[in-house]
């Protein structure tokens, strides 16, 4: 949420279209920027393109119960702390046990309806007031205080783990080569998660800091080199070279070489982390009507539906079945690199047939 900004985005979730209408006229002067949906499946496809201020929810939708509705919102964490206002003529006391923030019973006034919404942005502003120096006291230390102290005894244990490998090589100790190869490993998957738990903190504080969220669009680079190189060293990585297919356009964006990197990165090595040896990897870029689209598919193990409305900070995928490292981070980086950019990510994924990526970023920034 955004509640600093001048104007608020509401998202109006109902199948009356004479509503709709009566909103659009009553606020087409005011403060606030309505988003429209007609069902549930509409309102989560307009929460994905922005995460609004305030949803305003009818209970009563054609694929949906609205309290259902609010239930999925508390369960994403990009949009648990949205307030969410019901409309309904029925079901108050079970929102209100449900925890829905407010209520609004039909039939109800433009006016009525303009004072909840401003009563709940009142609200949201007030606890983001109450606990915002606080975090940003804890995202700062944790952003910039902790990467030496993490960084430096890990880079002494790769480092002597490296010794000993090439001396154990060398010396025909193919017992002790293997186990300094095995800490090596760890090392790199350790020093992987250090560096996401990082980026993630320091994205929570360029994302609340204008200034600094400006300055990410103050380059222009190349796309294809930048991608290639990543997606290269990835498959290298997985043993994998001949199964990365690309089809690159030659193009610029606005973004830091290090963020289209990162993004790249994580896509990448998921597909390779959880597709087979000898299945392709499909990487291809374009350009249409100014906006900037990556798409990268793999023919692997795939997610649920589930799975992938929980896509976030430190939600690892199945982990107690497949025994994959990592947090989860990835993804979640990505999404939120995306959207700092004003850009758009979808993920399609079949259980067992595999999963693409489509990233929409626009080329003028």
């Amino acid at each position: 949420m955004n509640l600093t900004a001048t104007r608020s985005t509401i998202l109006l979730i109902d199948d009356d279209p004479s509503l709709h209408r009566q909103v659009n006229i009553h606020f087409a002067q005011s403060n606030y920027h309505f988003m429209h949906a007609e069902d549930a499946g509409e309102g989560f496809q307009r929460i994905e393109e922005a995460v609004p201020d305030v949803v305003v929810c009818d209970v009563q939708l054609p694929d949906q119960n609205g309290l259902d509705v609010f239930r999925q919102l508390q369960r994403k964490m990009y949009t648990r702390s949205v307030p969410t206002i019901l409309i309904s003529g029925e079901y108050r006391q079970e929102a209100g046990l449900a925890g829905v923030d407010a209520y609004l019973v039909k039939p109800f006034t433009m006016h009525e309806l303009e004072q909840a919404i401003a009563a709940q942005l009142n609200r949201a502003r007030r606890m983001e007031e109450k606990f915002g120096s606080t975090l940003t006291v804890l995202r700062t230390n944790i952003a910039y205080a902790l990467p030496h102290e993490l960084r430096t005894p890990l880079s002494h244990m790769r480092g002597f783990a490296e010794i000993i490998e090439m001396e154990a090589e060398d010396n025909g100790m193919d017992d002790i080569q293997e186990y300094a190869g095995s800490i090596l490993k760890a090392a790199d998957r350790l020093y992987h998660l250090i560096e996401n738990y990082l980026a993630y903190a320091q994205l929570q504080l360029i994302e609340a800091n204008p200034t600094q969220r400006a300055g990410l669009r103050n380059t222009i680079i190349k796309t294809q080199r930048n991608i290639e190189v990543v997606a290269e060293e990835r498959a290298q990585h997985y043993e994998r070279a001949g199964d990365l297919k690309t089809d690159q356009e030659s193009t610029a964006i606005r973004m830091t070489a290090e963020n289209l990197r990162k993004i790249v990165y994580e896509v990448v090595d998921n597909a390779f982390k959880f597709s087979d040896p000898g299945t392709p990897v499909y990487l291809k870029t374009g350009v249409k009507d100014r906006i900037f689209m990556l798409q990268v598919q793999d023919f692997g193990r795939g997610m649920a539906t589930e799975q992938l409305d929980n896509i976030g900070a430190y939600m690892q995928f199945d982990r107690a079945i497949h025994e994959q490292q990592g947090s989860g981070l990835g993804l979640a980086i990505v999404r939120q690199l995306v959207r700092m950019h004003d850009g758009y990510m979808q993920i399609k994924s079949e259980v067992g047939k595999g999963t693409v990526v489509r990233i929409s970023l626009p080329q003028d920034g």
